[in-house]
């Protein structure tokens, strides 16, 4: 006959046991999921600041050791208008290709029952940083403070109302997220090749160099076949208009002479001519290059203090 206690004994044991392999096979899921999450490489990258992505407020619960970030972006509302800013995009039409059951006229008797409920879709979602979405937003609230002024010079609002709105506004310029869904769609590659086009921009795109010696006219041909890669209808004028953008921003450049090793120097020709090269270069009637050499300095002297420079560089990484 067995003891009351003993069993008792046996049964807390295999609780214990229990419990243990619970925890264990708890821990061992969420790591397994963790690794996976993060196996492999990204397809993007992009850095936020708290403005974007959000930390938790003061008022979270002290025992939770867990940190939850928020995501902060501007996405149109349901009480906006069609026809409203950041509604603009998300109509009739775009809810349909989202696969959303739009075949009921907003203005039909049985309309508010159809679209009062529906089903939720699961799509990708486009988020702009401080992009057209986001200037186009902080203009418009610095219209509303414009308005503002213009009714306190009515009369028709006092002082106060005019500093409030001042304060709001600069609260936005520092704090406010610059994060702005403009578009969705359920095809990820259709969305990424749609929006990696910079024509895509209104506005200035220019090519230029970071400082390190560059054949800009080659960065001309590469800027043309990757814009091609995702408007395979486009020509090289457009990668041409980025290269001059360069004499907008550096307007004495215009008054550079140079020779070049081919003729015609036209987009039609240089996107598909390799190996074009100058072969002299006049600044202010100076000639600077002339013979794949610089004029005015020794580039052997460079090179050689460059190298000197990495090297001391380089030992103290």
């Amino acid at each position: 006959m067995r003891r009351p206690g003993r069993i008792a004994g046996w049964s807390r044991r295999r609780g214990w046991a229990a419990a243990a392999v619970l925890v264990l096979l708890t821990n061992a899921v969420l790591l397994a999921r963790v690794a996976w999450n993060r196996s492999g490489e990204p397809a993007a990258r992009l850095d936020l600041t708290e403005r974007e992505l959000a930390l938790p407020g003061a008022w979270r619960d002290e025992e939770n050791t867990g940190l939850a970030l928020t995501l902060r972006f501007h996405a149109p509302e349901p009480w906006q208008e069609p026809g409203e800013e950041m509604a603009s995009w998300l109509d009739r039409e775009k809810l349909g290709e989202l696969g959303f059951d739009v075949g009921v006229d907003p203005e039909a008797p049985t309309a508010e029952r159809h679209y009062r409920s529906p089903l939720p879709r699961e799509v990708w979602l486009v988020l702009e940083d401080e992009g057209e979405a986001w200037r186009r937003w902080l203009g418009g609230r610095e219209e509303e403070v414009a308005e503002v002024r213009r009714e306190v010079g009515r009369g028709e609002k006092g002082t106060d109302d005019l500093e409030a709105a001042e304060r709001s506004l600069a609260a936005d310029r520092v704090e406010a997220t610059r994060l702005f869904a403009i578009d969705a769609g359920r095809d990820r590659d259709a969305l990424r090749a749609r929006y990696a086009d910079p024509a895509r921009f209104s506005n200035p795109v220019a090519l230029g160099s970071d400082g390190i010696g560059a054949n800009m006219i080659d960065s001309f041909r590469l800027a043309y076949v990757l814009q091609r890669s995702v408007d395979v209808t486009c020509g090289p004028d457009t990668a041409w208009a980025w290269l001059a953008t360069g004499w907008d921003l550096m307007p004495d450049a215009r008054k550079d002479e140079v020779t070049w090793s081919y003729e015609p120097m036209e987009p039609w020709h240089l996107a598909f001519t390799a190996g074009v090269r100058p072969l002299e270069v006049k600044v202010a009637g100076d000639v600077v290059f002339r013979d794949g050499r610089p004029t005015r300095v020794d580039a052997d002297e460079i090179r050689a203090k460059a190298r000197e420079e990495a090297a001391r560089l380089h030992a103290k990484l």
